[in-house]
């Protein structure tokens, strides 16, 4: 009868949208949990970036470096964890040089870093004080052109360490 084809095609009707319901529910489920993933791995690198050791080192203006022709330069500093968890075998290096005003590191090629402290653990908010020592004596004259200001001493300072999350900084 057509009463019982209209109520058969009403059905199949109704079951077409709902499984074009259905798909397109799974489409936008398929997209959130893909959201979902890029979230939780732009956090996870957010955290370490958050929760990881931060280093900063500064020449120590208390303790002004001694400058003779009898010893080689010393120059103290202090290496402090601002982060927020520890820096792991942490190591230093130095260069020190002797340039006239307004050289640039990147004037010339600087030696090879020595290697200074040895590998330690620095806590968050632990400062270490440290010496940067030069692999020379300097010459009565370059003292002399140091204290009239014709020549100026530069010392680089280079900090390796791993965080927690063993990533080389």
């Amino acid at each position: 009868s057509d009463a019982q084809l209209c109520e058969t095609l009403n059905d199949r009707n109704v079951a077409w949208v709902s499984v074009w319901i259905s798909g397109i529910g799974g489409v936008f489920t398929f997209a959130g949990l893909v959201c979902v993933v890029l979230s939780l791995r732009d956090s996870r690198e957010a955290q370490k970036k958050e929760f990881r050791a931060y280093l900063k080192i500064v020449i120590d203006p208390t303790e002004p470096a001694d400058v003779t022709d009898k010893a080689p330069i010393l120059i103290p500093y202090k290496i402090t964890n601002y982060g927020r968890t520890p820096a792991r075998r942490v190591r230093t290096y130095s260069n020190i040089v002797v340039r006239p005003i307004g050289w640039n590191w990147t004037d010339e090629a600087a030696e090879v870093e020595k290697f200074q402290d040895r590998r330690m653990i620095l806590h968050p908010g632990e400062p270490i004080s440290s010496i940067a020592l030069a692999d020379f004596t300097l010459t009565p004259e370059a003292v002399e052109q140091i204290r009239t200001k014709l020549t100026c001493v530069f010392v680089q300072i280079t900090v390796e360490y791993e965080t927690i999350f063993k990533q080389m900084a």
